[in-house]
């Protein structure tokens, strides 16, 4: 059996960890961009599609990339809401220029972006290795009609497997750790292809995530599509015989991506792409505590509510997170 590798930038030591919150001091700076997108997942906790008004320019980016700086960040995580390769201010599509991922690496700041892989041609995925950056794809099945289903689009799935074989051409999963994953989610629809996903993954040093559904957006209005059961006892399943078979090598502890206990909110500070902060980039519990355009970010990092919850440190859960139901209570706190 392969090794499970690990991502750069993503497996942060817990002693690391530890020695942040015991300080106060934030690890990762986790960032959104537009809400614009080229699908309509139909799984998608964001509701993306369309731009909104309001997001952050540049220069505010950048200055929330300082001000992060000062509060300890060594990691930015572009997690969204939308698929950040269609966002302007993001990928300058002319210049063929990544401003923020630019801006942060000269901070020494090491960065990982989020994609669902359509657009990334063989020429972004040879600048985006030269920067020395991280990429997470969105990969639900090798099947093309499942894949093309769940997103909404047909032909997404060619582009979808292009963009990542793009990447692997590129030397993305060539280092160790790697600097390529993927991004699986557990459905009725990709239950049984789970495990030869994760296989396939370790198999090309690729770092395999597997995620439950966050009731949140559009996948609210599709649960009856997407759960596997009421209650989530079949996702558990799933997720806990993937574990069992990498027992020893498949790492624990990372954000609400069923890999156990959510420990993301106790070393990251949130931004939204309107400048909202809140304990979690992916709003599971809807807690906004200000606005990085009026407010500091170590003003808003100090918050007593984000402060409790990093304090409490997974005390327990307040029946209210759309994870509860298959988190079993390791993804939230007591607010």
């Amino acid at each position: 059996m392969n090794k499970l590798p690990t991502l750069k930038g993503f497996n942060i030591a817990q002693e690391e960890k530890e020695k942040a919150l015991k300080e106060n001091k934030a690890l990762v700076l986790a960032i959104n961009m537009s809400k614009i997108c080229d699908l309509n997942c139909s799984f998608c906790f964001q509701d993306a599609g369309i731009a909104e008004k309001g997001q952050l320019t540049l220069e505010q980016y950048h200055d929330i990339i300082n001000q992060a700086i000062d509060l300890g960040v060594k990691y930015l995580y572009v997690c969204g809401a939308g698929e950040p390769l269609l966002d302007k201010t993001f990928f300058d599509r002319k210049k063929k220029r990544f401003p923020i991922l630019e801006y942060a690496q000269a901070k020494g700041i090491y960065s990982i972006f989020f994609t669902n892989a359509t657009q990334i041609i063989k020429e972004v995925a040879e600048k985006l290795y030269n920067m020395d950056v991280s990429v997470m794809c969105k990969l639900n099945s090798h099947d093309k009609e499942i894949q093309d289903k769940l997103v909404d689009k047909k032909g997404a799935a060619e582009q979808i497997y292009r963009g990542i074989q793009n990447l692997m051409d590129a030397g993305f999963n060539r280092s160790h750790p790697t600097r390529l994953s993927i991004d699986t989610l557990i459905c009725k629809d990709t239950a049984d292809e789970i495990p030869k996903i994760v296989d396939w993954a370790i198999k090309n040093n690729i770092y395999p995530v597997v995620e439950g559904i966050l009731l949140k957006g559009r996948a609210v209005e599709n649960k009856k599509l997407l759960l596997l059961s009421k209650d989530y006892a079949e996702n558990t399943k799933i997720e806990n015989a993937i574990r069992e078979k990498y027992q020893s090598k498949y790492p624990m502890g990372k954000s609400f991506f069923g890999e156990g206990h959510c420990d993301l909110d106790q070393y990251t500070i949130s931004v939204n792409f309107d400048g909202s902060v809140s304990e979690c980039v992916g709003g599971r519990n809807d807690l906004i505590v200000g606005n990085a355009k009026e407010t500091p970010l170590k003003e808003l990092w100090n918050n007593k509510q984000l402060k409790e919850l990093r304090d409490k440190r997974f005390s327990g859960c307040d029946g209210k997170c759309p994870a509860r139901v298959y988190c079993e209570g390791k993804l939230g706190n007591k607010t």
